[in-house]
């Protein structure tokens, strides 16, 4: 890689590791932080518990949040450099203007196949494993969903299991 990749690069993976916990942040701030008070309250579960829950839907939020983190981050460094006039000056030195764009269409490239790898293959296993320590802590609790007469998970998937 040459300096100006490896710049380039360093940049975007500073403002992308931003945006994307930014992003991951607001949705565990808001709809998921109201799930887990919901858990529990009603079921009675352990902080422990629930803490482990959210911390294995994490995959699925990074699933949700990389994609526009890299757009934010894309777009923040290439607005930087460009006040900064570095785009300018690289155009003057005769570099051809899909040099200075290939960094970003790397980086775009490979969180592309990273998200893709994450949402085929790390993404539905946690969700199933909480989903199942839901249910295992649920049964276990001292005083399991007091208010409701039944729990039910209904989800059927492609062969029939529910």
């Amino acid at each position: 890689m040459k300096l100006y990749d490896r710049y380039i690069m360093l940049e975007t993976l500073q403002v992308l590791t931003v945006g994307t916990f930014a992003i991951l942040g607001i949705f565990y701030g808001t709809a998921e932080f109201q799930n887990v008070l919901d858990m529990m309250t009603a079921s009675g579960l352990s902080l422990h518990t629930v803490l482990t829950i959210m911390a294995l839907q994490l995959p699925t939020g990074m699933v949700y949040s990389l994609p526009s983190g890299v757009v934010m981050a894309v777009m923040l460094v290439l607005i930087r450099s460009s006040r900064d006039c570095e785009v300018m000056a690289l155009q003057l030195l005769g570099v051809p203007l899909l040099r200075v764009l290939l960094p970003f269409l790397v980086m775009g490239l490979i969180s592309s196949v990273a998200n893709f790898l994450v949402s085929e293959y790390a993404a539905p296993q946690c969700r199933d494993l909480a989903r199942r320590l839901f249910i295992i802590a649920a049964n276990k609790a001292q005083r399991p969903f007091p208010d409701r007469t039944e729990l039910r998970l209904e989800e059927i998937s492609l062969d029939g299991r529910v």
